[in-house]
């Protein structure tokens, strides 16, 4: 608190070169450890300006401002948590500031597949029955239904000619694989994820998939892929083994958990958009 405010002014000089450039993805460097970087976070509003000549920065007393009209979140830097921030709070995570392009989740609730959501006969949600990364209890828990129905949950969203993203958070159950897709099937417009080791499965043509680890036991997994004008599908799906039809026979007790879900226009995951009703967009930060 106002120790560590002292404490940096008394030690500003020493500080200044601690602000990089633009490391990438969006980022503003801050090279300091993680807890530093917290309580500035929390401490400070900003104390070394951000100039777009780096040689500069820190050095002066220009003071910076931020600006984005609408909610966002980020990933805290020490707990792992997705965190939702508020109108025109800037974002800082591991990696420091957090900027980012504007993008729009066009999926409706991303965090309930009993509504807006369309569900196979072979599927079953519980919403709302385990912690999700953002350590409310707001993930779904997707039970296969005995038998050789379709295990999957789908909503459609109208697709422009370019690269689209899709990302879900989900959380091996009892059942250690899942599938995203664009329409049908992972096996034709996705891939699959081994959701116990980490791990990326097979991976259709055209596409391209990643999976990163997020709190409470979930992964983010994403697939990117170029479409056409149309109307798409955004389709998450239990799996039984790798590479697998969506029609695999179920014993009626595999479960994966599901939370986050989000498809977006552009060739790679950005940060998680909440929705309810509607498709939300994310303003563009800006700092000046």
């Amino acid at each position: 608190g106002l120790e560590m405010i002292a404490a940096l002014l008394l030690a500003l000089p020493a500080l200044a070169g601690l602000w990089s450039g633009t490391g990438g993805n969006g980022y503003v460097q801050c090279l300091c450890p993680p807890d530093l970087a917290r309580d500035l976070r929390r401490d400070l509003t900003f104390w070394a300006p951000l100039a777009s000549d780096t040689s500069a920065q820190g050095r002066g007393s220009t003071v910076a401002t931020f600006t984005r009209a609408t909610v966002a979140t980020h990933v805290d830097a020490i707990t792992g948590l997705v965190v939702k921030d508020g109108s025109g709070v800037a974002r800082f995570e591991a990696n420091g500031y957090l900027s980012e392009a504007a993008r729009t989740n066009s999926l409706l609730q991303s965090e309930d597949l009993t509504t807006s959501w369309s569900n196979d006969a072979g599927i079953a949600i519980t919403a709302n029955s385990t912690s999700a990364p953002d350590n409310t209890a707001t993930a779904d828990t997707m039970t296969c239904v005995v038998g050789s129905n379709g295990h999957r949950s789908y909503q459609s969203f109208t697709a422009t000619a370019a690269a689209w993203t899709m990302s879900v958070y989900l959380k091996a159950g009892t059942a250690s694989w899942a599938g995203l897709a664009f329409a049908d099937e992972a096996k034709n417009e996705g891939a699959f994820f081994n959701l116990s080791t980490g791990a990326v499965g097979t991976v259709a043509a055209g596409t391209t998939a990643t999976i990163a680890p997020a709190a409470n036991g979930f992964y983010r997994c994403t697939i990117t892929r170029t479409l056409s004008v149309a109307t798409k599908y955004a389709i998450v799906q239990v799996q039984g083994a790798d590479n697998q039809v969506y029609t695999w026979a179920a014993a009626g007790t595999e479960t994966v958990f599901a939370w986050g879900m989000q498809v977006e226009l552009g060739a790679f995951v950005s940060s998680y958009i909440p929705t309810t009703s509607a498709s939300v967009v994310r303003d563009a930060e800006t700092l000046v």
